[in-house]
């Protein structure tokens, strides 16, 4: 079991706090910020899939708990757009500066539709005007996304430092 795992249990049961409270009130063009979902999305690019999809798992069900829709269905939605951004990832040249905005934007926008489907497959009503801002939406993920990203960056650097090799 990666070291990552008990720093995530902790850090989503307050991201989803802080989500729920005070950045739904906040908003970037417009649009409501998901940094639970977008968390899950940068830590698989920086460690790759296996972890960035326990990440989603973890940070869902912490985010379920301040939902009233369908249990899981915040897991289910983060897991499938991490998993569809780690494919995607393989297939581009890897870069630390256009490569994570550009996923992380993405990625938000297919956790929203993934979770809106989820939501109407539930029985839950579903209001696809949602979907008229979604360009606004991947926006204002991708520029969550840099902060987040870099934030992580350092967090990894902590969790996982280099190993020094010693010359004699």
């Amino acid at each position: 079991m990666s070291r990552s795992y008990f720093v995530a249990i902790p850090l989503f049961i307050l991201i989803a706090a802080v989500q729920a409270t005070l950045l739904s009130k906040l908003t970037l063009f417009e649009q409501s910020l998901q940094l639970t979902a977008l968390l899950p999305i940068c830590w698989a690019v920086l460690r790759g899939p296996e972890e960035g999809i326990v990440w989603g798992f973890i940070a869902g069900i912490a985010l379920d708990f301040y939902s009233i829709g369908p249990t899981g269905a915040h897991a289910i939605a983060i897991m499938l757009a991490v998993g569809a951004i780690t494919l995607a990832q393989l297939g581009l040249p890897f870069n630390h500066y256009w490569l994570p905005p550009l996923l992380g934007g993405i990625g938000g926008a297919l956790y929203l539709a993934t979770y809106a489907v989820l939501l109407q497959v539930s029985g839950y009503t579903t209001d696809w005007a949602i979907f008229n801002d979604i360009i606004l939406f991947t926006l204002a993920q991708a520029v969550l996304t840099i902060p987040a990203y870099w934030s992580l960056y350092t967090l990894r650097r902590y969790l996982y430092p280099p190993e020094v090799v010693r010359m004699s």
